[in-house]
């Protein structure tokens, strides 16, 4: 049996010397603007989800994920009436 011990030290120091050769990791980070359309789209009311990702490339997954986190925050863009 073969045991592997990660030592966090050696990780951290490998993400290092990468940063420093100017790799990063991660996914990329979605277009602000694309990102700023859809949630625009969505409060519309004017569009389903699927036109949206087709309109701006934001996926379904994504575009609640950046509605969870305005609501989380308290920004909502569009008053609601009578309330």
């Amino acid at each position: 049996m073969r045991v592997v011990v990660a030592s966090c030290s050696t990780a951290e120091q490998n993400l290092a010397a990468a940063r420093a050769r100017g790799r990063v990791g991660g996914r990329p980070k979605k277009d602000a603007a694309a990102i700023k359309d859809a949630m625009a789209m969505y409060d519309s009311k004017q569009y389903t989800v699927k036109e949206i990702k087709e309109r701006t490339g934001v996926g379904r997954t994504t575009l609640y994920a950046y509605l969870g986190e305005r609501k989380e925050k308290g920004d909502n863009l569009v008053e609601e009436s009578g309330r």
